[in-house]
């Protein structure tokens, strides 16, 4: 979904079994040079565990392979 804001809400559902700390890191990620996205938890070192319906406020945007490839090959990568 988009906020008001126009900033992405991803809404995951995770197995009750994995604690997420609070401190974690969600980032988008490519399977291969062309592959599909995915999201990947990096679990931070922090004591306080996610609740259910709790949020991650830290993220690390997708690098674009696909549009740097594009640029190196043809000459505008700078």
């Amino acid at each position: 979904d988009l906020t008001e804001d126009n900033l992405a809400v991803l809404t995951l559902r995770i197995d009750k079994r994995v604690k997420v700390p609070a401190d974690s890191i969600a980032s988008v990620k490519s399977q291969g040079i062309i592959g599909d996205k995915y999201i990947q938890l990096s679990l931070g070192g922090d004591e306080e565990i996610l609740a259910e319906g709790g949020l991650l406020t830290e993220t690390e945007s997708a690098i674009d392979i696909e549009s740097l490839i594009s640029k190196f090959a043809f000459g505008s990568a700078k």
